[in-house]
């Protein structure tokens, strides 16, 4: 298995910024998913209050921050897994 994120795997998610710094990782998905995971391994030091083993519900979301640092600017995705994924999905950054 790759350790990077499958890139065209069909997923249930994308983000909305909410704000400068804040951003939504938001269920457009029809189910509730369980021990939802942003892997922090390619975002900057700043990001904080990722989601770790979140429930999520449908069209429902989890707030996280995240702003450019000195050397480790915002990705252009996210890494996102949870109970059921086998492999995190990228899901891109607004």
């Amino acid at each position: 298995m790759s350790p990077y994120p499958a890139p065209h795997a069909r997923s249930p998610w994308f983000l909305r910024r909410s704000n400068r710094h804040t951003y939504a990782l938001v269920n457009s998905g029809g189910a509730t998913l369980w021990n939802v995971r942003i892997n922090p391994s390619n975002l900057p030091p700043t990001v904080r209050n990722l989601p770790e083993a979140a429930v999520v519900r449908p069209y429902e979301s989890v707030e996280f921050l995240m702003a450019d640092s000195v050397g480790a600017p915002v990705p252009r995705e996210v890494w996102v897994s949870w109970e059921g994924q086998a492999q995190e999905v990228a899901v891109p950054v607004p």
